[in-house]
């Protein structure tokens, strides 16, 4: 497990034993990753030794919990792809989300300075209509 970035796999063993079990279990959450910190890990070993806090959701969490591991040693950041993945969509997301905002931003402004200039050009047109009037009035 020494190519394996644990940091990023706490806050995932945190909350999959969390939803599994429906309640945060402090104990055998530390448990887990006290298990995984050894450099060696054998996860029939650490399925057998969780197996009587996790009961029938043993076998599902190892089995997510083992590809995510196998995932992670296999990338040189010792991360999960699929870690990667979802992070990059999020990204994504985020980056579509900015940028929908930001064409508001800028469609908000594109139309106020619109009324802006439309507001100057009528005040600009009635000062000249009154212009044409007083010189129309001096010429009579």
């Amino acid at each position: 497990m020494t190519k394996v970035n644990m940091e990023v796999m706490r806050p995932w063993i945190t909350r999959k034993v969390t939803e599994l079990l429906g309640f945060e279990d402090e104990v055998l959450i530390n448990f887990i990753h006290g298990l995984l910190d050894a450099k060696k890990v054998n996860g029939k070993e650490v399925q057998i030794q969780i197996t009587g806090f996790m009961e029938k959701n043993t076998g599902k969490f190892m089995k997510e919990l083992w590809t995510l591991l196998l995932s992670a040693q296999k990338n040189a950041s010792g991360v999960p792809q699929q870690f990667l993945d979802a992070k990059e969509e999020e990204l994504l997301k985020k980056k579509a989300e900015n940028d929908r905002i930001s064409t508001e931003i800028q469609r908000k402004k594109d139309k106020e300075s619109k009324e802006i200039m439309e507001e100057r050009l009528k005040k600009l047109l009635a000062s000249a209509i009154i212009w044409v009037h007083v010189l129309y009035l001096k010429l009579l």
